[in-house]
């Protein structure tokens, strides 16, 4: 812009005081000079429009969704056991089956964080069952690949799970509470603007408080992979 504005000066003071005009090469030549700073500044203009674009077109992208899904799936119970200082180790195979009720956000790059609640039912080999619930906290890795509609993602996260109906093994009188961690991958599959089928394999893995009575400790872990299946909702534009 200070080159163009320069270059103009330089012609109008030319015409107005200028003792010896410029000659018509020179004239030329400071014309070319100006026509090309133009071009260079329409140029940058393009420039900033195409990112201010690119900005505006990714806030566009961002959105929070809901949804909920199921899953199906199977893992270990362990018990371990010290008592006078010797460990007892045990487990069991169970069947596990899990709903879950989800709140996310996802970005710019449609990465996500997401809060979700999950209910689980843990069916054990002697028939008998448990129920879980507790509150995680995922962050998704998502990507775009040449398939339109399909988006596979990982994800990772930390979770927050109560042992409905323990508290008469705790002096408290409290359920047993324990933390969760948390392995996904899957794939988004677009329905329609709004809609999003999610197909996934997940892990989790839980944690119990220890329990102590007398001189004996006990430790449990649930863990276990499931097939999942949801449906989120957009809150998109």
């Amino acid at each position: 812009m200070i080159q163009k504005l320069i270059l103009v000066l330089l012609l109008v003071a030319n015409v107005v005081y200028a003792e010896e005009a410029l000659t018509r090469s020179e004239k030329e030549q400071l014309i070319k000079h100006l026509q090309d700073s133009l071009k260079e500044d329409q140029k940058v203009e393009k420039k900033i429009e195409n990112k201010i674009d690119k900005i505006v077109e990714k806030k566009s992208n961002s959105f929070f969704y809901m949804g909920y899904g199921i899953g199906v799936g199977s893992g270990k119970f362990t018990r371990e056991v010290t008592s006078s200082g010797v460990l007892t180790e045990s487990e069991k195979e169970i069947a596990v089956f899990t709903g879950t009720l989800k709140l996310g956000y996802a970005g710019q790059n449609n990465n996500r964080w997401e809060l979700s609640i999950t209910g689980i039912t843990a069916e054990y080999e002697d028939e008998t069952t448990d129920k879980l619930s507790g509150v995680d906290i995922d962050w998704y890795a998502v990507y775009e690949v040449a398939t339109p509609g399909y988006k596979p993602f990982w994800s990772i996260g930390l979770g927050s799970y109560v042992w409905e109906d323990t508290g008469s093994q705790v002096s408290t009188g409290e359920n047993i509470k324990g933390g969760a961690f948390n392995l996904g991958l899957g794939v988004y599959i677009d329905v329609n603007k709004k809609l999003e089928v999610e197909l996934a394999y997940k892990i989790k893995g839980i944690g119990w408080q220890e329990l102590v009575s007398g001189t004996t400790t006990y430790q449990y872990g649930h863990s276990y992979g499931t097939i999942f299946v949801g449906l989120n909702y957009r809150f998109n534009d």
